[in-house]
Parts: C-alpha cells; sequence; structure tokens
C-alpha cells in the first residue's frame, strides 16, 4: 500500500534542514528555534512585535506572551509554542501565496519540478511568498537564494508532494458529505433498471417517457470505494492529481 507523507513529516523534515531538529538553535542571523523563525514570522503569527530591517534579526521588539512566550528564550525553551508558531506561520504562508496567484501554479511543472502545496510552503519558508510568486510567474527563469545560497527549487523539489491539506484545506475537517455532484450521480446510475423505470414514469408525462431500450443500454458506472475515494484525495491534496 501506498504510504502518503503526511504534514507532520513535511514539518520534521524542515525542521531537520533548518536546525536538524534543535529547538534551542540560533543561526548566525538570528532566527530562532527548531524551524528558524524570525522577527517577521513570529510577528505574524501574535507572539511578537517588531521587525528588523535586513536579513539579521536583531530582536528589539517585545514579546506579547502567547503561549506564555515573554522573550527569546522563553521561545527557545517552549517546544509547544515552536510548534504552535510554525503551524499558524504556515497557515498564514498559505493565505499569502495565494493573494499572490501562486496556488494556481499547483499540478504544473516548472523546470522539470512538480508544483505542489507542499513545496510552496517550503519555498515561501525559505525565501518568502513574495519570491516564490516571482519564481512562478518567471516560470523558473528567476530562481532566488536564502542567505546561505539556498536555491527556491531545491526545497520546492525536496519538501513537494506531501499531504498538507490541514494547512491549504478550509474544508479538511468537514464530513465527506454531502457528496460531490459525480458521486450522486453514481448512485443514481447504480439503481435498477426498474427502479429507473418508475421514476422516469412519474416524473415525464406518458407521452415524453425515454423508451425502455434507452434506459436499459445505459452503462453503470461502479460507485467509487471509501478507499479509492482516498486515494484520489490524497494525490489530489499533494497536487499530485
Amino acid at each position: 500500500m501506498t504510504k502518503y507523507k503526511t504534514l507532520e513529516e513535511w514539518l520534521e523534515e524542515l525542521a531537520k534542514r533548518e536546525s536538524n531538529g534543535n529547538y534551542s538553535a540560533v543561526n548566525p542571523f538570528g532566527y530562532l528555534g527548531k524551524y528558524q523563525m524570525g522577527e517577521g514570522a513570529l510577528t505574524d503569527v501574535g507572539y511578537y512585535n517588531g521587525r528588523s530591517a535586513g536579513n539579521h534579526q536583531e530582536w528589539r521588539g517585545k514579546f506579547l506572551g502567547k503561549d506564555g512566550v515573554f522573550s527569546k528564550e522563553d521561545f527557545l525553551n517552549n517546544p509547544h509554542a515552536q510548534e504552535n508558531a510554525i503551524k499558524d506561520y504556515v497557515k498564514k504562508q498559505w493565505q499569502y501565496l495565494k493573494s499572490e496567484k501562486s496556488h494556481n501554479y499547483v499540478g504544473t511543472k516548472i523546470n522539470d519540478i512538480d508544483i505542489t502545496p507542499s513545496g510552496l510552503l517550503a519555498a515561501a519558508h525559505l525565501t518568502g511568498y513574495v519570491q516564490a510568486g516571482k519564481y512562478l510567474r518567471s516560470n523558473g527563469k528567476y530562481v532566488p537564494k536564502d542567505g546561505n545560497g539556498v536555491s527556491i527549487e531545491e526545497y520546492i523539489k525536496n519538501f513537494g508532494g506531501y499531504d498538507v491539506a490541514e494547512i491549504t484545506d478550509p474544508n479538511y475537517y468537514s464530513p465527506r458529505f454531502p457528496q460531490t455532484k459525480e458521486e450522486k450521480v453514481d448512485q443514481i446510475l447504480n439503481k435498477t433498471s426498474n427502479m429507473i423505470q418508475d421514476v422516469t414514469k412519474k416524473v415525464n408525462p406518458p407521452t415524453q417517457t425515454i423508451p425502455d431500450n434507452v434506459i436499459n443500454e445505459t452503462p453503470i458506472q461502479p460507485p467509487l470505494s471509501d478507499e479509492e475515494w482516498r486515494k484520489r484525495l490524497r494525490r489530489k491534496r499533494m497536487g499530485l492529481w
């Protein structure tokens, strides 16, 4: 059975790349924690107020106390806050990517790289959503890099194909029902011919009834199994349909 890569696996791979999974890491530019979050990121998600000019993070602003974080040290020593912060941040990044229309590129290829939601989120984390949008609109002619010289294409490729629908799909927690139009059609087509004829006679006047041979010759499509439905949904969420 195919093993689909999850949001949790995406986060762990991102953390491994950013800090080797170290909650207390601080890089030479001043980015903090397991996911190397900066002032702008923590301001966006309500942990901090302030931004430094340029790439170096000076942390001269104010921590706001969210999740008990009142200082850099509090943040570095609070795994719970860091996990909450990164999930809130990538949700915000997805909204920013949508504002740039970057999500419209999902399902395409640029420089032979599949463009997927998880790849775009990683790209936005690396260089920012604006740079990610410029890359997409240039069709790969403009390839931005971060302060360490890491290419945006590397992140789009290596972090592509994860199911991050919990972040990108506003209906992720909604039940499967109501069914799609296609599923409803499948259910109707799978009724017996006698039932279809009975319904037809009730809905249409006798002079407008559909000939029996047309009804009987209509191909009946088997309904999707729950397993196949989930498989197709997961591939769509991963940007691989």
